[in-house]
């Protein structure tokens, strides 16, 4: 089979998520979503970008999951705009939320 070739090479390395909104940059992934227009007054493909601070794929597959949801339930139910500076804070917090949670996890199976 022919290797590609050039910009091809880079889409042969692509690494694809099942996570929807999740892409990875060096070693660390990432939660990029696009921001819905229901929630924020800005141009359209305006996204948020976080680092969810781990190289474990598991591990980032489930904080992008719950993000995702918490997403999804602030179009749902928000009834008037957030500031996108403010929505960064929100998914920050959440982000984490889950780390603290997931170095509690780690700290409760070392331990006897």
């Amino acid at each position: 089979m022919d290797e590609p070739r050039g910009k091809d090479r880079a889409f042969a390395m692509a690494v694809r998520h099942e996570v929807e909104n999740l892409i990875r940059r060096g070693n660390i992934f990432y939660w990029r979503p696009r921001v819905p227009a229901a929630l924020i007054n800005c141009g359209p493909g305006s996204r948020l970008s976080l680092s969810l601070r781990c190289s474990d794929h598991r591990r980032a597959e489930i904080i992008g999951r719950k993000l995702n949801t918490r997403l999804a339930e602030l179009k749902l139910n928000s009834k008037e705009m957030i500031p996108k500076q403010q929505l960064q804070k929100l998914f920050e917090h959440e982000r984490d939320k889950e780390v603290e949670r997931h170095q509690h996890d780690q700290g409760a199976m070392a331990s006897p």
